[in-house]
């Protein structure tokens, strides 16, 4: 259970920090980023990450939560990506 909501929070960060990005943010959403709101977003993902890093870590233990949270992480960064680059259209640029 613990890892299922590592997971999702983690997730939750992750978009956060893909929506801080003014492309990312007018390609979902179809309107321009402002410069406040880019601040905002990108504050919130970073906190959301700590939370889900500190929750990690105290139900699975430091070790073996920051490990999980890292691992977790890098998945939830790479399927955004991925999954931007497909909403894009494929093209890598």
């Amino acid at each position: 259970m613990a890892m299922t909501i590592t997971i999702l929070i983690t997730l939750v960060g992750t978009a956060l920090l893909c929506f801080a990005m003014p492309r990312h943010f007018a390609l979902l959403l179809k309107r321009s980023l402002t410069r406040a709101q880019s601040h905002v977003l990108r504050a919130a993902g970073f906190v959301v990450l700590l939370i889900a890093a500190i929750y990690a870590s105290t139900t699975m233990g430091v070790g073996y939560g920051l490990t999980a949270f890292t691992g977790v992480f890098t998945v939830t960064m790479i399927s955004c990506a991925f999954l931007v680059t497909y909403l894009r259209g494929g093209s890598g640029a």
